[in-house]
């Protein structure tokens, strides 16, 4: 997933530069950002649900980027609000409420964020003239465009580039969370020769764009843009074969972890190099109360 980085820290940990506060030191550090995407395509006034859900870290000592995609049916405790999806936090309390759930969930210590809309894809795909993309015969049919075996990438406006981030009825979440991150490399692509300067004056228009960023990320965004080594995983590891699928409050396909804690233990082996597994007293207290709701039978 190279260059991912590019769009979303490149454009959106910048949209609000200018209320960032300066940091203290020229020394880049490791930092951790939260990345959440709601689709408003159908409800445009409203938060939505997150159905992208990202944890960005960058290692200063290996000058490596590492991105856990967090798999948006996931079961999480949403504070205030009990047992649910845990994208269902974007929607119910915005960035704020997601970046809440995701931290208390994973036991990560992470306070900055970027929040944005699909809109705002849509409306950049849009400036950019659209992307090229490789699509598969079924993907062609879903998005209504005649299918050549001879073909290899095919341009689409932002209305079908939309769409086309948002199938899953052809798969499941985990293929379209590859769709996304395959958008956001084209998009990367496009701008990874670009100075910070130039993308700010390009992506500064964007509406819908939410962020709360340390001034010790805007001191290692230049490290990340360059930076040569990108690692990706999905949480939880384990994917669909040691869950429950469960329906809470009408809502139906949420996915419990049959062990929550092995698989944030190896989330924080991945993301943050931790050989053992010291959880906090909060995040076992949470575990506890997932499974004596819902035990695993």
């Amino acid at each position: 997933m190279k260059r991912f980085l590019i769009l979303f820290l490149g454009i959106f940990l910048t949209a609000c530069a200018q209320e960032i506060p300066q940091p203290e030191t020229d020394t880049c550090r490791d930092v951790m950002i939260a990345v959440f995407g709601a689709d408003t395509s159908s409800f445009p006034d409203q938060r939505n649900r997150a159905d992208v859900i990202k944890v960005i870290r960058y290692c200063s000592d290996t000058d490596t980027v590492r991105i856990l995609s967090v798999q948006r049916d996931t079961m999480a405790e949403i504070p205030g609000y009990g047992f649910s999806k845990i994208n269902r936090a974007h929607d119910l309390g915005g960035a704020v409420l997601q970046l809440e759930t995701v931290r208390n969930n994973l036991d990560l210590d992470i306070h900055s964020y970027i929040s944005f809309s699909f809109a705002s894809l849509k409306e950049l795909i849009t400036q950019t003239g659209g992307l090229e993309l490789p699509l598969t015969e079924e993907e062609c049919r879903q998005l209504g465009i005649p299918y050549d075996p001879d073909q290899k990438l095919y341009l689409l406006d932002g209305d079908e580039v939309l769409a086309y981030v948002r199938l899953r009825s052809i798969d499941d979440d985990w293929h379209r969370i590859r769709r996304q991150d395959m958008v956001i490399r084209q998009l990367a692509d496009r701008y990874r020769f670009a100075s910070v300067s130039q993308i700010i004056s390009l992506l500064n228009s964007l509406d819908s764009v939410e962020t709360r960023i340390s001034p010790e990320a805007v001191l290692c965004l230049r490290q990340i843009l360059a930076c040569p080594r990108i690692e990706t995983a999905s949480y939880p590891f384990s994917g669909t074969q040691h869950i429950r699928n469960l329906v809470i409050d009408g809502i139906d396909n949420i996915y419990e972890p049959s062990d929550l804690m092995s698989e944030v233990c190896e989330a924080h082996r991945w993301l943050l190099d931790e050989q053992g597994c010291a959880f906090r007293q909060p995040f076992l207290e949470l575990k506890n109360r997932m499974y004596t709701q819902y035990p695993i039978e």
